[in-house]
């Protein structure tokens, strides 16, 4: 016959420890829509950049567009090196991008908040190109990181 012992049930808690550094994020609203001429680039705009640029930017703040600051995001690794540019656009949902030129306007090597951006995003078919710039901005003041 088995015989069957009874232990007394225990709960264990386990302390969260975490294993990565998630890196800070950015919010970056297009300015060309607003014809702004961006600082800092007169000769990068010239010779690399401004001369293949699109004309139907979408206005600072039209929503779901690259005016719009919460649907483009800056991602950095742990040393605050821009990583990623993405796009949330409302026809084409998220499209990425690439950096294409950043004035790190404190010199620091780390992207901080008023940071000038140069960016590009292509249309899912790729066929299209859009070439932007804008100031990054933190995407909440009270928590620039999410370590």
């Amino acid at each position: 016959m088995l015989k069957k012992n009874w232990e007394m049930p225990v709960t264990v808690v386990q302390k969260f420890e975490p294993n990565e550094y998630v890196a800070a994020c950015y919010t970056l609203a297009c300015l060309v829509g607003n014809g702004e001429s961006a600082p800092y680039g007169a000769q990068w705009n010239q010779d690399h950049w401004w001369v293949s640029i699109e004309t139907d930017h979408s206005p600072l703040g039209t929503p779901d567009t690259c005016g719009d600051k919460n649907a483009n995001r800056i991602l950095t690794n742990a040393s605050g090196v821009i990583t990623n540019i993405d796009e949330h656009n409302y026809d084409q949902g998220w499209i990425s991008g690439a950096l294409d030129k950043w004035y790190d306007k404190n010199n620091n090597d780390i992207c901080d908040p008023g940071d000038v951006i140069y960016w590009h995003t292509y249309s899912g078919d790729g066929k299209r190109r859009w070439n932007h710039w804008g100031y990054a901005a933190a995407e909440d003041v009270n928590h620039p990181n999410h370590s």
